[in-house]
């Protein structure tokens, strides 16, 4: 509900707001002893709201009342003044904002004729070469909505569904967003995620000692999104799928799109303090349940030594991006972290050979030196593969055999084991889709040897395992980019995840403050450059 503005300046300026304060006052001593707490906390909310809204609404208006007095007590030379209004949507509610405009006097000579009126534009700005000093000192929105409401709509829409975040700002303020003006003000806040990311301090490690690391890591997920938000390949392989689908038994199965997503690219960086371990440790935290593979379990045999936790995590995602430019950003990072490269480099990855490739030659052209580990969780589950083919069939089996093979890879060469493994499958003579499935799992281990120390990792005191990254991918992207029914635009998208990764990485207030100045000068150059 709107506010009228007023203008007579005899009368108290706050009115309205007394009024509305001695009511709730009667009330709490009248129709407020009927209800239950429940009835009377949501009364009481509702009240206190429209306190505020009108305090507001008044403030606004004695705030224009001083700016005309003034004015009009000392006009400026040559200006005619004008009011101007507007409408404010507020966390509590909608008010009017009433403005003075300065206008250049038009002067026109004795018998001439009038200047032909000129068609008003509907742009806000354009239609009279005006200006208004108060909306500079208030840093009023080009949109109506104001900031702190637009604070909570995309704080809210980067954690939930656009049509939930709404419904939630709704139900905690007075304020009201449509659907689409949500999105559009996810949008442009998200614009300057990038200005900020290049401005940002260097964290300072908070004391991690002598041999500290710097940590990166990089890794992708799929968002699945509208035909035109795809990228060329996956678009024209769509289309022919499409075109040669079959509708087939209506109550059939479908078949899983495979078509219709977009790899998010994410990259990790941070520090952690060194600590080193041995094999023994690693298979210790491997037991075997009465059935299927090994899991984690706590040791049995005395507390567990806590792992250095990670520090400074900064992550960030991109669909725009391709891995190329991520990883680009994510060295980047590093660099600004350490400049001088005192610390160790360290890049965790999958095993995938774009990845491998793609952080060689960044670490080659900036001529640094990065330790490059596979995830010994993706290589355990190779072993297992190579475990079905090679043992005996039963999981008791199984698991020693995994268990062996892991020990020889964390104490051996990584070509000493490859070399054992293709031994064994000549003479089980395998043949046929077990020799594909052989070939296919040793082939990882073969592109992969070169990152397989795990011996020298483990006493270096360094991570093997790719955790961190893995856990970005879901709270980062699954988690709100996978909801059900979500099928995105590549704008939106990109948006969403930009403002995620801030969020997440625990820079949302200081991110705030820095898209308010940059907005600032944005709608304001010539204030902000004074």
């Amino acid at each position: 509900m709107g506010t009228t503005a007023h203008s007579d300046a005899a009368r108290d300026p706050f009115e309205q707001t007394h009024r509305v304060v001695g009511e709730m006052i009667a009330w709490f001593g009248a129709d407020a002893h009927a209800l239950d707490h429940a009835a009377f906390e949501t009364q009481l909310q509702e009240r206190i709201t429209e306190v505020a809204r009108r305090g507001y609404q008044e403030h606004l208006d004695q705030r224009f009342e001083r700016e005309r007095r003034a004015l009009v007590q000392s006009p400026p030379t040559g200006m005619e003044l004008r009011t101007r209004t507007r409408q404010l949507e507020t966390l509590f509610g909608r008010v009017v904002v009433r403005r003075v405009a300065l206008r250049p006097r038009r002067t026109r000579t004795r018998g001439a004729a009038p200047p032909p009126r000129a068609r008003r534009s509907r742009l806000r700005g354009a239609a009279h070469a005006a200006t208004m000093p108060t909306d500079a000192r208030l840093s009023l929105p080009t949109q109506v909505y104001s900031a702190p409401l637009r604070e909570a709509a995309v704080r809210q829409a980067v954690r939930a569904s656009i049509d939930g975040a709404r419904e939630q700002v709704e139900r905690a303020t007075a304020g009201h967003l449509p659907h689409r003006q949500m999105l559009g003000l996810v949008q442009c806040v998200a614009q300057d995620v990038e200005a900020f990311d290049a401005q940002r301090e260097t964290p300072s490690p908070q004391a991690l000692g002598e041999g500290a690391l710097e940590v990166m890591s990089v890794d992708a997920k799929g968002v699945r999104m509208r035909p035109e938000g795809l990228r060329e390949d996956t678009r024209k392989l769509a289309q022919a799928e499409a075109k040669h689908a079959s509708k087939g038994d209506p109550m059939a199965q479908r078949r899983t799109r495979t078509h219709d997503r977009r790899m998010a690219v994410v990259t990790a960086n941070w520090e952690q303090a060194s600590l080193p371990r041995t094999p023994q440790d690693i298979l210790r935290d491997l037991t075997a349940p009465a059935k299927g593979r090994p899991r984690r379990v706590p040791r049995r045999e005395g507390p567990r030594p806590s792992l250095p936790r990670p520090q400074n995590k900064r992550v960030r995602g991109s669909l725009e991006q391709d891995q190329k430019a991520r990883i680009a950003e994510m060295f980047a990072e590093a660099e600004r972290r350490d400049p001088t490269r005192t610390r160790r480099w360290v890049v965790l990855v999958d095993g995938s050979e774009s990845q491998l490739a793609q952080v060689r030659t960044k670490a080659q052209e900036l001529g640094v030196v990065v330790t490059i580990i596979v995830d010994v969780i993706h290589v355990l589950h190779y072993l297992w593969v190579l475990s079905g083919l090679l043992s005996a069939a039963n999981d008791g089996a199984r698991d020693l055999w995994v268990r062996e093979h892991l020990m020889r890879l964390m104490t051996r060469s990584a070509d000493f084991v490859i070399s054992g493994l293709r031994q064994s499958a000549t003479l089980r003579v395998l043949d046929g889709d077990d020799r594909k499935t052989f070939d296919a799992a040793v082939g990882y281990l073969e592109k992969t040897a070169s990152c397989l120390d795990y011996g020298a990792y483990l006493s270096a005191g360094m991570p093997i395992a790719t955790g961190v990254i893995e856990g970005a991918c879901r709270y980062l992207v699954q988690d709100r980019m996978g909801i059900t029914g979500a099928c995105w635009g590549l704008a939106g998208a990109e948006a969403v995840l930009r403002l995620r990764s801030v969020d997440l990485s625990g820079d949302w207030e200081e991110f705030w403050r820095f898209h308010l100045q940059r907005e600032h000068e944005r709608n304001y150059p010539a204030k902000a450059a004074a």
